[in-house]
């Protein structure tokens, strides 16, 4: 256990820490196309490697007793998947979160053995590399806390864990009241922090959002259009994806609640 500790430790450092190193060198193969030629590199990419390491998911899946369930899961998540890239993304390069946080909540799910509160946990991984970018990294270059990538980061969690969900036999654990989550505790302190900032902090260096955009669409050039999610919205849109999740894969009938 303690290895694997270890483990989840590296791995989360090696996703913050890292950050701006890992953009600037796939920007520098990609930035001298023009976007949709981008787009249609990354998402060839994303899609044939998903599809690669998913072969184990789907030759699983064919004798699962929650195939239906499995599946409709899947089908709802990469329809938030397809919204997020829609509206949400500035570069198509911003697609390596969900395979980073798909991984992230693969390494965390046995310490927890549950899925909402891995999904949680994935996601305050997030909130730390965003803070980390926006108040350390490039705070200079950064007008908004990313509620954009937090959300982004939550969805990856959530497919990672769809694909771990056929692997699993009668180690699933039932949600547990969320007052006495520990998990969920730590997103309130979280919601309770950021709605603080976003108060009462104005525009010094602890405010979440430098930089007001206004408008539904932000444009940056060369005329790329995305939609930045303000602090509230943000918020409200995480933590219903949470509990509209927080029961994935749990049935009282189930041989996964043995």
């Amino acid at each position: 256990m303690v290895l694997r500790f270890l483990l989840v430790v590296l791995y989360c450092l090696a996703v913050i820490l890292p950050h701006e190193e890992v953009g600037v060198f796939i920007m520098g193969f990609l930035e001298h196309l023009p976007r949709p030629e981008m787009a249609k590199i990354v998402l060839s990419i994303s899609i044939g490697l998903t599809g690669l390491l998913s072969i184990p998911f789907w030759l699983r899946l064919r004798k699962h007793p929650q195939q239906k369930s499995i599946l409709l899961h899947l089908g709802i998540v990469l329809l938030l998947v397809i919204l997020t890239y829609s509206f949400l993304f500035v570069l198509p390069t911003e697609t390596a979160h969900f395979p980073q946080y798909a991984l992230m909540a693969i390494l965390l799910f046995p310490f927890t053995q549950r899925f909402d509160e891995t999904m949680i946990w994935a996601m305050l991984v997030g909130l730390l590399d965003e803070g980390y970018q926006y108040y350390y990294l490039s705070p200079e270059r950064t007008n908004y806390f990313d509620f954009n990538d937090v959300l982004t980061d939550l969805l990856g969690a959530i497919l990672g864990l769809i694909f771990l969900w056929p692997f699993l036999k009668n180690q699933l654990k039932s949600p547990r009241p969320l007052g006495k989550s520990i998990a969920w505790k730590a997103l309130g302190v979280f919601v309770l922090v950021a709605l603080t900032l976003y108060a009462f902090a104005g525009d010094g260096p602890a405010s979440i959002v430098r930089v007001a955009e206004e408008g539904f669409w932000t444009i940056v050039p060369p005329g790329v259009r995305f939609h930045v999610l303000r602090p509230l919205p943000g918020l409200v849109l995480v933590i219903a994806v949470l509990l509209a999740f927080r029961k994935m894969a749990f049935r009282r009938d189930s041989p996964l609640s043995a």
